[in-house]
This record gives structure tokens, sequence and C-alpha cells, in this order.
């Protein structure tokens, strides 16, 4: 009787569902919250983390030199580079939680180096974010996969671009475009 019900049940919520004709736009329903959008910009996030997380002045003075670092390991680098004891670190977020280290030793110029999060999305996200912390100078660290079997595993490369990635890539059939290129606005 339980599984008659449960048939019976799903073909009305089948028939309900088809019957359903108006169009819903995710999207549009994502970005319009009441009647204004919702806009969150790095500005936004960073005035939130000082207002609500980073309470002690954490933020303040943020350092113009800022390295994104795609290595789980940065305090092993920090702590052989003889930065032991200069630096603090600065933990922000919740799903992808940000990693940021900001070092501060007598002689030197003060930088930041933030544990890279994955992807293009992720890397554009955290150059906005300490751009927005106070970062005028970035430098993205990053990992590639396999080029050649000629260039060994490790070898440092230099790139001036790189694909882009996910469906960016798929949807594209311009073969050029499939390349990100740095702007050089941002690089002056």
């Amino acid at each position: 009787m339980l599984r008659f019900f449960t048939i019976c049940l799903s073909l009305i919520l089948v028939e309900y569902a088809e019957a359903q004709d108006v169009p819903f736009n995710v999207l549009n329903e994502y970005a319009l919250h009441g009647t204004e959008e919702r806009i969150n910009s790095p500005d936004d996030e960073s005035d939130w983390l000082k207002r609500n997380h980073f309470t002690h002045g954490e933020l303040d003075h943020f350092p113009e030199a800022a390295i994104v670092l795609h290595r789980v390991d940065v305090e092993r680098y920090l702590k052989a580079l003889g930065f032991d004891g200069f630096y603090q670190s600065l933990s922000y977020g919740f799903t992808d939680p940000g990693l940021i280290y900001v070092i501060r030793k007598p002689g030197t110029v003060p930088f930041a180096v933030a544990r890279g999060l994955p992807g293009a999305g992720g890397i554009t996200t955290q150059v906005a974010e300490l751009r927005a912390m106070g970062a005028s100078t970035i430098i993205h660290v990053g990992t590639c996969g396999l080029l050649s079997p000629d260039v060994p595993y490790g070898q440092l490369i230099i790139s001036d671009g790189s694909y882009r990635d996910g469906a960016a890539f798929l949807l594209d059939k311009d073969i050029g475009a499939q390349i990100s290129r740095p702007d050089a606005a941002l690089t002056a």
C-alpha cells in the first residue's frame, strides 16, 4: 500500500512540475535582493573583516607588496628564509579560508604572503582582496600541469599567459582567446 501511495504521489508531483510554465532565471534571482542588487566588492569584504574579524588593527598598515604562493608549507619557507618570529598569520573565510602571513622584519620591506587558492577564480578573488587590504604590488607564484616530457619536474617557468580554466576554455571557439594575458594597466 505504501508503495502504491508513493507512486501516485510521485506521478502527481511530476504532473504538477510539468504544468508549471513560469520561466525562472536563477542568475537574476541571485543578483536581485528586493529592489537592489547584491553587490559585495573586495573593499566591502576588507571593511567587514576590519569591523568583525580583525578588530585589533591586524589589517591596519597592510604591506604594499604581496605574494600569492600555491604551497601549503608557507611557514617552512618563511623560516628557511630567516623570517621566523617576524610574521603574523591571519586566517579568514569559511568555505575556502584565506591564510595570509604578514611579514615585518626590521631592515626589510614589509610584505604579505597569501597561501594560494585553486583556479582562476581563487587567484582572482585573492588578488582583489589583497588589493582592497592595501597591497599594490602582487606577484603570483603558481603551479602548472605537464608541459612537455622535455621540461623536468620542478623546473622554474616564467609565463606570459595561461590557459583559461574550466568552461571559459571550452566555450570559446577562438583559440587565441583561450589564453589569458595580463592586463597592461595592471602591470604598469
